[in-house]
C-alpha cells in the first residue's frame, strides 16, 4: 500500500492528538513515526513501482535504444514527461499514459517506438489491474 503525504499527515495529526504526553516527548514521538513511514513508502515504490519498471526495461531491450542512457535516468525522463502530461490536463495521467506518450517521441523510430509501446502495454497489464 503507497502512503501518501496527505494520509501522512492526517495519520500523523490524529496520533500527536491522542498521545498522552508532552509536547516534546510528543513531537520526538510523530519524528520517528515520520521516519518510519516515509521509509515504507520508499520502500513500497521501491519493490513495488520502479523494480518492475527497470525489469521491464529489461525485457524489452529498451536501453539498447538508448546507448547513452541508465535505466534511472531514462526511467526518470520519462517520469518527467509524466510530471508535464498531468500538469496539462490537472489530474494524475499514470504510468502506461505517460509511457505510450513518451513512446510517440520516436516515430522516425520504428523499432524504438515499437519496443516503447510494447512496453507501454505491459506497463498498463502491471499496474491497471
Amino acid at each position: 500500500m503507497t502512503v501518501t503525504t496527505q494520509v501522512l499527515r492526517d495519520y500523523l495529526a490524529k496520533l500527536e492528538s491522542e498521545l498522552p504526553f508532552g509536547k516534546k516527548e510528543k513531537r520526538e514521538i510523530l519524528l520517528e513515526a515520520e521516519d518510519h513511514l516515509i521509509e515504507d513508502a520508499a520502500r513500497d515504490w521501491y519493490e513495488t513501482v520502479f523494480k518492475p519498471v527497470i525489469r521491464l526495461f529489461g525485457e524489452f531491450k529498451i536501453l539498447d535504444e538508448f546507448p547513452d542512457r541508465t535505466a534511472a535516468s531514462l526511467y526518470l525522463d520519462i517520469m518527467l514527461h509524466k510530471y508535464y502530461l498531468s500538469e496539462k490536463v490537472g489530474r494524475d495521467v499514470g504510468l502506461s499514459v505517460a509511457f505510450e506518450s513518451y513512446s510517440k517521441r520516436f516515430k522516425g523510430k520504428h523499432r524504438t517506438m515499437e519496443k516503447m509501446m510494447g512496453l507501454a502495454r505491459s506497463m498498463k497489464k502491471l499496474f491497471e489491474k
